[in-house]
């Protein structure tokens, strides 16, 4: 372990070119498989310090009947440590961590620390927490977003919860659905340029699949892009209809609502263009697209609203990966045998991280130095040679079967 720690090496890109590899001299790099085994060993060393406490006397757990008893609860990173409100327990819980710093070189963080008191005397627990060096804290709050120590089965309880998660996700509806975002989404997440990328660097079945899979349902036209999203009869937006006027648009990014006003209760239609410079190169253009336009009207009492028009019920991530799964066996033609074992090792009983492991290993997405070569983010490609024979390039068929130093099979 020691050496994994501290023999590890790694590059930086710069440019988009990647640096000579140095050695990691502050422990493991971020995001290291091994960190969560490290902290698991940390984790299990504040436990058997609290079991050891325990069974000399100096600490007193909560129990429950005679038989069950429990002192320390710990979640991820999260600890509660449990007992009676005493003294002999507040001055086991402060040696307990300090000696826990000593062994394991670390700090706990009191400041974000919390001391609850139930059934307690409120003197008893502000001088607890004043020798703790904590905050004082209520035994109703929030635990992953989740409200604990109250009545789930009130609506009050749940209504913040639902008026978040309301709001993100009419965010996302209104925003990050839109064909303006998908062009233009230097602000959106990892994930979501991840999903939005998918056949966006070629041609063929999935070419722009995903936001060519929602068309928007005109409502107050606040929202929908007069040009870039698909709003009209016909799928296309108007941006491919009518390239020949849509170079001469004035305003990027113009809404519906934008392109238009009101008379008397009557829509009326004024696109934002070089008027001047349509009707001499492209006027008969112009014509065409009032006549699309004709008849359709936005609406002040409704809003925007994007639809997944792939299939009859509505978005679903099932529909979503059949659709991709066989825009790809059609396009770039998965041999069936590798489709069939791809089945197959999904239903395999072994942990998550094995299988993502596998399916990577199945379809070659794994980080060998040929592929960071072909993803460039190795430039050098005389440096793709095995780093432990230096024989043959690094691939998977050398690197899992023919590599005399590390092959598995």
């Amino acid at each position: 372990m020691e050496a994994l720690v501290f023999t590890s090496s790694m590059s930086i890109l710069v440019n988009g070119s990647p640096t000579k590899d140095f050695v990691v001299s502050r422990g493991i790099r971020q995001g290291d498989p091994l960190s969560p085994f490290l902290f698991l060993l940390v984790a299990k060393g504040l436990t058997a310090l609290m079991k050891k406490t325990t069974s000399l006397g100096d600490y007193v757990g909560f129990k429950v009947g005679n038989e069950v008893h429990f002192e320390i609860l710990q979640f991820a990173d999260d600890t509660l440590l449990i007992g009676d409100g005493s003294w002999n327990n507040l001055w086991s819980i402060k040696a307990m961590l300090r000696g826990f710093e000593l062994v394991f070189g670390l700090r706990v963080n009191l400041s974000k620390s919390r001391f609850v008191g139930l059934n307690l005397e409120t003197d008893f627990i502000q001088a607890a927490s004043t020798f703790l060096n904590c905050l004082v804290g209520s035994f109703s709050f929030s635990f992953l977003g989740i409200p604990v120590g109250i009545n789930h089965r009130r609506r009050e309880v749940w209504r913040p919860v639902v008026s978040k998660l309301r709001k993100r996700y009419s965010d996302i509806r209104r925003a990050m659905l839109s064909n303006n975002v998908i062009h233009k989404r230097n602000k959106a997440s990892l994930w979501w340029k991840d999903l939005c990328s998918v056949g966006s660097r070629g041609s063929g079945p999935l070419e722009n699949w995903f936001p060519s899979a929602f068309i928007c349902k005109l409502g107050n036209g606040e929202h929908v892009d007069f040009w870039l999203d698909r709003w009209l009869s016909g799928g296309a937006p108007l941006c491919d209809r009518f390239p020949s006027i849509y170079r001469f648009m004035e305003a990027l990014g113009s809404k519906v609502i934008d392109n238009g006003f009101w008379i008397s209760g009557v829509w009326e239609w004024r696109i934002n263009f070089d008027e001047y410079l349509v009707e001499e190169v492209e006027g008969d253009f112009v014509e065409d697209l009032i006549r699309v336009l004709d008849g359709r009207t936005p609406t002040n009492d409704l809003e925007d609203t994007y639809i997944w028009w792939k299939h009859s019920s509505g978005y679903s991530v099932k529909k979503a990966y059949e659709m991709l799964l066989e825009g790809q066996i059609r396009g770039v033609r998965l041999g069936v045998d590798l489709v069939n074992s791809l089945a197959r090792l999904w239903k395999t009983k072994i942990p998550s991280k094995f299988l993502i492991f596998g399916w990577r290993l199945l379809l070659d997405k794994l980080p060998t130095k040929v592929n960071l070569v072909k993803r460039k983010i190795m430039l050098a490609s005389t440096e793709i040679l095995c780093p432990f024979c230096g024989l043959e390039e690094e691939d998977l068929e050398h690197l899992f079967a023919s590599c005399p130093t590390t092959s598995l099979w």
